[in-house]
């Protein structure tokens, strides 16, 4: 009997220190997501697609980098309606967030939607589409969330004018 209550307790313990280390990498000052939405069927067509092209035709050095790095981020095109709606919600909440660590934020900026692909299980992570205030630079290293990411763009690879700049 007293056996069964220490492996409660502990799975208890575990599992809130597992909820907890996720917040407290969404709550990292540095974490430049505003929003999270649940991604659409046309949405997640073109970011696959558009991971895919990149994983079979991209410059051979960033294509090794995104296996070893696993993740990859690729703009998912424009939000829908009902994701607009919800935008000014998660303005609202970021603009919180980034004041609690006195990080600036300007509300008026445009945001970057953009869903993160793995590259080993080729699928979209959680099915989520994120907002973002920044990318870093074409084929660069950055962090969403909980996730180290590689940007590669979106919309033609083969033009400047599908990736953000």
């Amino acid at each position: 009997m007293k056996a069964r209550w220490i492996v409660a307790v502990s799975v208890l313990i575990g599992i809130t220190l597992s909820f907890a280390k996720t917040r407290i990498i969404v709550e990292d000052p540095n974490n430049p997501v505003v929003g999270r939405y649940s991604v659409t069927d046309e949405q997640k067509q073109q970011a696959v697609e558009t991971a895919e092209a990149f994983l079979a035709g991209g410059r051979e050095e960033a294509t090794q980098r995104a296996y070893a790095i696993r993740f990859i981020a690729v703009d998912s095109g424009p939000l829908t309606p009902d994701q607009q709606k919800r935008e000014a919600s998660f303005i609202e909440k970021a603009q919180a967030r980034f004041a609690r660590y006195e990080v600036p934020f300007d509300p008026n900026q445009p945001l970057h939607a953009v869903v993160i692909y793995d590259t080993i299980r080729h699928r979209v992570i959680h099915g989520r589409l994120y907002t973002v205030t920044q990318l870093p630079p074409r084929y660069a290293e950055g962090r969403i969330d909980e996730y180290d990411i590689l940007y590669v763009g979106g919309g033609n690879l083969g033009a400047k004018s599908g990736y953000y700049k």
